[in-house]
């Protein structure tokens, strides 16, 4: 089975409403905290000037697949846009696993500057 981009995108536009309402304890337990912890997540966050707005381009997302005999996955990089940068230089880093629901299970890797 090869990458669902409409899934890819639905499941992006999860994780950036979450990080753009600063819902971090609710996407703390949409990633079931494999990485990052609510508080991890704020001070990222925090560290970088202005707002995360809840948008992102096709041309934002590099995916790589991960060759693993387990189970289908992807290493995700997303560029986040603020409200003083449309990209920044922020990155959400995800790895997603499929799951044969109507997104791809995430664990949030990192958020960090790239």
């Amino acid at each position: 089975m090869s990458l669902n981009r409409e899934k890819l995108h639905r499941t992006i536009q999860f994780v950036l409403d979450l990080l753009a309402s600063r819902n971090f304890t609710e996407l703390e337990k949409a990633t079931d905290s494999i990485r990052m912890r609510a508080e991890e997540m704020g001070e990222a966050v925090d560290a970088y000037p202005g707002e995360i707005v809840a948008k992102f381009q096709p041309d934002d997302v590099d995916v790589v697949q991960i060759d693993t005999p387990i189970e289908e996955c992807w290493s995700v990089d997303v560029r986040l846009h603020t409200d003083r940068e449309s990209p920044s230089d922020l990155t959400a880093s995800l790895t997603l696993s499929e799951d044969g629901s109507q997104m791809y299970r995430v664990e949030l890797d990192g958020i960090h500057v790239l």
